[in-house]
Order: structure tokens, then C-alpha cells, then sequence
């Protein structure tokens, strides 16, 4: 806030500083003496862990600085790895800090390049980089370019389509907690040659990760015991991504009750073709066998406005003026026996409708 008064007001440039604020209540760390200018640039040592040497860097930012911080407990508890967290107010001024520094060293080729603030923090504690935040991936992966070479770097992150539950479920789902903490940073660890692979899984069974569990980026609801997924779909009649399971199901159930309604009025039918929608021609109705009225889709009336195309004697109609007027083109036939009706005659629809005075 100092130095955001200080740059807005009195220096008066041309920038804003904001407040964030979360749901989650929680005690603020205190203000580590000299760490000020580090704060405002975007990354400091907020913990440092014990002296060994198996050791990894984990980054957090916001909230999950917290499991980071319970990460760093269980690692030297459980495992013997000692961890250094580092806080990480915005990944964003340390990206374009960074991407400054690269500028200056692409156009000044003859004078000694500038280090990015990043490498400069972590190229004075060793071990690989585990970065979590409950932002998406894409928010820490802005930095990659800036871990010291040699160096592994590991970014969780809440990637998926958001939902409504408790902040541990929440975590447990996107993979940010403190338990996926401590595998990414076994398998860092593992990937250096520094600890046997058999570890990490060791710690996924230790700490009870579903390692078959859906991507968290294409889960999309939990319906009862199922999470629902999205399923990539391509071809006629489909467009992207679809639902899969039960909701799947569920929506072409209510586009075969809709087909068949649609059908039975006479209007413009849909009917059901797999799990997509395909427009009907006028009296056409369900081909799907949703209905129960037929080809012509035109209630209890088998007859149209035409001759029945199957030679019946004397050129019955049907009477039903509805079925006259949304039939254009339909057939008085149905499994191939003629249902055509003397003129005069009405179809029960028509009967029962007329009894209403709405025919």
C-alpha cells in the first residue's frame, strides 16, 4: 500500500494498484525485515526449511501458500526433504521483469546480460521448482523461461470448470493440496535421480490419491457417485464437446419426449438421430421410432390432403382439416396397410378436439 500511494500520488504515474480480497479467513504472515523491494518485484523467501541435502523450492501463491507451507512439514516429516518456500505476490511482474531483461539482452549483445529477478532468487537455493497457485497453469508456467538451466520446474494448478464445494474437496479435485505438493515434489526429486521413483508412489498411496481419477481439466459435475466428463466428439450432426454418462442420456431423453410431441401436433418435427438433433421436413415426424403415430406423425389421422398412394377405391381422404393443413406431403399408410378413411370422417384427435370447440 506504501509504495502504491507513494507511485500513484505523489509520483503520480500512470499506474493502479489493487486490493485483493479472498473468502478465506486466515493470519497474515508479518513483514520479514528487507524483504520490501523483493514484495513489490513479486517473489521473496517467505520460509525457509532446514539444512539437508535433498531439497526442493516450492513457490505458492495466494491461498496455497499455505499447503505449500504445509507441504514443507510433511516433506521433512515424512520423507526427509527439506523445502524452502517462497512467496510469490504475482507471477505477472515477475514475467514481465523477466521479459524485460531478455529485451535488453537481445539488443545490448556486446555488454554483460542482465539476470532475470527469478534466477537471481533461485539461484541461491538448490533442488527442483514446484510452483502452485488456484489460478490456472498458465498463470506460474510464465516464468519457465526464467528458472535457473538445469533446473526442473513443476507447475500445479486449478485448470477444469469451476464448481461449488468445500475449499479441502476443491483442492483435492484441482490437485493443488498439500498432498500433490509432496508427490510433485518426490517426482522431481525422482526425475533428478536424487530419490528411487518407488517413493512417490509410495507417498500416493500414503496420502490416498485416486491416481485413476479423471483430468480435472475435462471433469465436468459429479452426478451421485459419477463425475461426468467431457467427451470430444466430432462428426454430422455434432459439434465439439459433448456431456457423456448419465447426463447424456438424460438430455436425449428429453429430446425423444420432445420429438414426439412436436411430432404429434403436426408442426416441424425433431426427431432423434443418435445423440444430435436433426430438423424434419412438415409432417415427416420421428424417424427414430420415438413416436407412436407413425410416418406421417400426425396423431390418430393416417390420411393427408392427397389421394392414398396405395390405389384405394373411390379416393378416400382423411377429413381432419389440421392434418390438411400440415400434411402437404404425407402418406395414408402405415407398416404398408392402407389407413385411409371415407371423406366425411374425422380422426379421434379431431373428434375429441372439435368436442372442445378447438378444432
Amino acid at each position: 500500500m506504501h509504495d502504491g500511494l507513494k507511485r500513484m500520488v505523489e509520483k503520480q504515474e500512470n499506474v493502479f494498484y489493487y486490493i485483493t480480497l479472498l473468502n478465506e479467513n486466515y493470519p497474515m504472515p508479518g513483514l520479514q525485515a528487507g524483504t520490501e523491494e523483493q514484495i513489490i518485484k513479486g517473489m521473496y523467501l517467505c520460509k525457509p526449511g532446514a539444512e539437508g541435502d535433498r531439497r526442493v523450492q516450492l513457490l505458492g501463491s495466494g491461498t496455497i501458500l499455505r499447503e505449500s507451507l504445509e507441504a514443507q512439514t510433511l516433506l521433512a516429516a515424512d520423507w526427509g526433504v527439506q523445502a524452502d518456500v517462497w512467496s510469490c505476490p504475482s507471477f505477472n511482474e515477475l514475467t514481465r521483469e523477466g521479459q524485460d531483461a531478455d529485451r535488453w539482452n537481445l539488443l545490448h549483445p556486446l555488454e554483460a546480460p542482465r539476470l532475470p529477478f527469478v534466477t537471481q532468487q533461485l539461484s541461491t537455493r538448490s533442488g527442483p521448482v514446484v510452483a502452485s497457485t488456484d489460478y490456472m497453469k498458465a498463470y506460474a508456467e510464465q516464468i519457465r523461461p526464467f528458472i535457473p538451466k538445469g533446473r526442473t520446474y513443476r507447475v500445479l494448478g486449478t485448470d477444469g470448470f469451476g464448481r461449488s464445494d468445500f475449499r479441502s474437496k476443491l483442492r483435492e479435485h484441482f490437485e493443488v493440496n498439500r498432498h500433490y505438493i509432496v508427490v510433485a515434489a518426490l517426482k522431481s526429486l525422482a526425475d533428478d535421480g536424487v530419490l528411487p521413483v518407488a517413493k512417490v508412489a509410495e507417498a500416493i498411496a500414503k496420502y490416498g490419491i485416486n491416481a485413476d481419477k479423471i483430468n480435472p481439466l475435462y471433469a465436468l459435475k459429479r452426478n451421485g457417485d459419477r463425475t461426468m466428463a467431457l467427451v470430444r466428439h466430432s462428426g454430422p450432426g455434432h459439434r465439439g464437446f459433448r456431456r457423456s454418462g448419465r447426463d447424456r442420456a438424460a438430455r436425449q431423453g428429453r429430446r425423444h419426449r420432445q420429438g414426439r410431441a412436436i411430432a404429434h401436433h403436426g408442426r416441424i418435427g425433431q426427431g432423434i438421430d443418435g445423440d444430435s438433433i436433426e430438423p424434419r421436413r412438415r409432417g415427416q415426424g420421428d424417424q427414430g421410432g420415438a413416436g407412436r403415430q407413425g410416418q406421417a406423425g400426425l396423431g390418430d389421422c393416417g390420411g393427408g390432403s392427397r389421394r392414398c398412394s396405395r390405389g384405394c377405391s373411390s379416393g378416400r381422404r382423411c377429413a381432419c382439416a389440421r392434418s390438411r393443413r400440415s400434411a402437404s406431403a404425407s402418406r395414408g399408410t402405415r407398416g404398408g396397410t392402407c389407413r385411409c378413411r371415407p371423406v366425411g370422417s374425422a380422426c379421434a384427435r379431431h373428434r375429441r378436439l372439435q368436442g372442445r370447440g378447438r378444432h
